[in-house]
């Protein structure tokens, strides 16, 4: 993909790429569409396990595809919504459920919330681990 990765559009040296806000949201609604359809339209659904803005490469004209499905796993039927943890493989920690920790059980919802993350880290511009906190 000629952008890359979202992770080097955001934090690399992604060359002269302005990332005004329509063009987040286009990044974040493809990424989104691409979370939307291993979740409920893959017949089984999928686990991606992995959700980061390094697997998220960004085209040419700015459509976002999620990748790396190297520890993805397949959820036995629509209405289960957890699959065994087996691999123990985790990507950057920043972007790992805290659940995971305590229940290394892999779950839709995980991926849910590194996917959030991956959407903040969008609307901030900031790594995950590198956000400051603004306390009222």
């Amino acid at each position: 993909m000629p952008n890359g990765s979202l992770s080097t559009l955001l934090h690399g040296n992604a060359g002269n790429v302005d990332l005004d806000w329509p063009l987040r949201l286009k990044i974040g609604i493809g990424a989104t569409s691409g979370l939307a359809w291993l979740h409920h339209v893959c017949e089984p659904s999928y686990l991606h396990q992995n959700i980061s803005s390094n697997v998220a490469l960004v085209g040419d004209d700015f459509e976002t595809r999620i990748i790396d499905f190297g520890i993805a796993r397949l959820v036995g039927t629509r209405d289960s919504n957890h699959s065994s943890f087996q691999n123990g493989n985790l990507d950057e920690f920043g972007f790992v459920a805290p659940v995971y920790s305590s229940m290394m059980v892999a779950s839709m919802k995980g991926d849910v919330y590194s996917f959030e993350v991956v959407l903040l880290e969008i609307a901030t511009g900031q790594k995950p681990l590198q956000a400051t906190m603004i306390v009222i």
